[in-house]
């Protein structure tokens, strides 16, 4: 299930055991920590983006960090990346 429509983040810092990142939303802006060894992760709450999709914070929080990690194993220390749901059907680019 896609709770969130519009995501995306920016790399703030990368020092030697993690990477901090801003994390923008549909409803709310907030920071993660990733530690560069293990992945494990430091999230800002997503209360507010939580009670704007009437999901439970911690459905929210999930879905978030985990779509962070699946992108740091495949591609540690990126700079940007933004991810985008639709239900729109779009065109091939020709």
């Amino acid at each position: 299930m896609i709770t969130l429509k519009f995501m995306s983040i920016e790399l703030l810092e990368d020092n030697l055991n993690e990477w901090v990142y801003s994390i923008y939303t549909d409803y709310q802006e907030g920071q993660i920590a990733i530690n560069k060894h293990n992945f494990d992760g430091k999230l800002t709450s997503f209360e507010k983006a939580s009670k704007r999709v009437r999901i439970k914070k911690e459905t929210v929080e999930y879905e978030i960090y985990y779509r962070i990690v699946k992108l740091m194993k495949s591609k540690p220390g990126i700079k940007e990346y933004y991810w985008l749901h639709s239900t729109k059907k779009i065109e091939p680019l020709v």
